[in-house]
């Protein structure tokens, strides 16, 4: 009968996320696969967590330091995100996964994956930067047409209650439809805007994006 554990570790051997796990009580990781020494450029047999917490950004150790701070023997810690510098001096978004268990041994052993999500932040800040200068071009758009147009509009209500011109029949039809035109615009432009705003508001990034992408720091 196939070892379902071995089925499991062939696929870590493969996967492009880091996994590992960590034997708390001698400091040593007893399993790392060859992502970890990829992306960390460091032999796992020779690493201690502390080097590895060393590379972490000093915004974000001190939350690190709670979230280890709060582990228990089964209790899986997901999403944790925090930011690395590496030795090519670039900053990294990772995303962490933890499980803590207990051995028969009464070994404390933290086991986890890590995935580089520095594409989707990257991708994540493209589409907040995109939308904050559509929010300036609607704003922009807002302002300089609707009040012409609303400018129009009322102009074209005074003259039509103007005595003379009214007794005229064409130019009566002329400022009719000039006041429709404008107050048409109007409406299809606050309409426009509207469904804008509407749309940045409800926008959500994908979650899916590629890990291996690096940011400059």
């Amino acid at each position: 009968m196939t070892d379902p554990a071995s089925l499991i570790l062939a696929l870590a051997e493969h996967d492009r996320r880091i996994c590992f796990a960590y034997n708390l009580d001698n400091g040593q990781f007893i399993y790392a696969n060859p992502a970890f020494e990829n992306f960390f450029q460091v032999k796992a047999s020779n690493t201690a967590i502390k080097q590895l917490f060393a590379m972490v950004c000093m915004d974000d150790k001190k939350y690190l330091e709670q979230i280890y701070a709060e582990l228990q023997p089964n209790i899986f810690k997901t999403d944790i995100e925090f930011r690395i510098k590496l030795a090519d001096k670039k900053t990294y978004f990772l995303q962490l996964n933890l499980l803590l268990q207990k051995t028969i041994n009464n070994e404390n052993i933290l086991t986890g994956y890590i995935k580089n999500i520095s594409d989707y932040k990257a991708h994540c800040q493209q589409l907040n930067e995109f939308a904050d200068n559509k929010k300036a071009v609607l704003n922009t758009i807002s302002h300089d047409l609707t009040a012409p147009l609303g400018s129009i509009q009322n102009l074209a209500a005074l003259t039509a209650r103007k005595t003379k011109l009214i007794e005229d029949q064409e130019v009566k039809k002329w400022v009719l439809l000039i006041e429709e035109i404008s107050r048409k615009s109007v409406r299809r432009v606050q309409s426009f805007v509207k469904k804008e705003f509407a749309e940045l508001a409800g926008f959500k990034p994908e979650k899916q994006f590629p890990y291996h992408t690096k940011v400059n720091s």
